[in-house]
């Protein structure tokens, strides 16, 4: 990571929240996604025999109290994001910026409607009319085995999560090419969703009322699941995404699935395009990422 990101980089919207990642996932939350954000399918990475260019760097803003602290009522979620984005902005005037948002809340969800979470990102995406940024949400995911089970109606039912109902953001929500596991102990498992379809993690908005806009706009790879001969459903690493671990210490590789994973690989084609076109409005590469 260190080629992506220093110190000053690392910045936080309430000094007492701290800039490390203080996530309960194994491998952290913020540094899985950063590793793919910054390198892509990190396994082509590892595997090539030739140098890794770099065309982007990251920069880290926590918008999240640590797990004992108190949380940020409702009400504020909008200016929380606000605030991060000067954050980053100060810290890197004059340089494209993507940003980058795995955080939703299954509260204030209702058929689409907009809220006040999911309109404070509206308008920090238009930017008064000008200065427009590129901002991607993750569509949330779907955790419950037993909806799982009953894929892919479950998916069709589960609807996109707050504040991704946003119109301006760019919605990331996940598919899957990953079908296959080198595991023995799994041969009598068959995998959940087939290759290329809809990954069983990823929520829609099949269930939204027609007026409001279609999510998400894009999907990328968000893993899939193994189904047993009892029907019971399970992950496993082989249908993951590989990426850097906060644990880097012990474990210096873990792996991320879901929307998560689908928003941080947006994240990176997003910066891609960005590097190719440096002029381009955010507006652009919006459209021709969904397009």
């Amino acid at each position: 990571m260190e080629p992506l990101i220093n110190d000053a980089n690392t910045l936080t919207v309430d000094n007492s929240w701290g800039t490390n990642d203080h996530s309960p996932m194994r491998g952290g939350h913020g540094t899985l996604m950063a590793g793919i954000a910054g390198y892509g399918k990190l396994e082509g990475a590892l595997m090539t025999g030739n140098i890794v260019s770099l065309t982007h760097k990251l920069c880290s803003v926590k918008i999240l109290p640590r797990p004992n602290q108190e949380e940020t009522p409702k009400e504020l979620w909008g200016d929380v994001i606000a605030q991060g984005i000067a954050r980053a902005e100060i810290q890197n005037p004059d340089m494209v910026l993507v940003y980058c948002m795995s955080v939703t809340s299954t509260e204030d969800t209702d058929k689409g409607r907009p809220s006040s979470w999911s309109g404070a990102m509206d308008n920090l995406v238009f930017g008064e009319g000008e200065n427009q940024r590129l901002i991607i949400i993750s569509a949330g995911n779907i955790r419950d085995e037993e909806s799982w089970r009953n894929y892919p109606d479950s998916n069709f039912t589960s609807s996109v999560q707050n504040p991704a109902q946003s119109w301006n953001a760019i919605v990331a929500g996940a598919y899957t090419e990953k079908t296959l596991v080198n595991d023995d102990n799994y041969r009598k498992y068959t995998p959940v969703a087939n290759e290329g379809e809809l990954s069983p993690y990823s929520s829609t908005s099949l269930a939204w009322e027609k007026k409001w806009p279609v999510k998400p706009d894009v999907v990328f790879e968000g893993g899939n699941l193994l189904k047993a001969p009892d029907d019971n459903v399970t992950p496993h690493d082989d249908l993951e995404l590989l990426s850097t671990s906060k644990s880097f210490n012990i474990k210096p590789f873990d792996t991320i699935n879901a929307t998560s994973a689908a928003a941080a690989q947006a994240s990176w084609f997003a910066a891609k395009i960005a590097y190719e076109y440096p002029d381009a409005w955010a507006e652009t590469i919006r459209g021709l990422m969904v397009h």
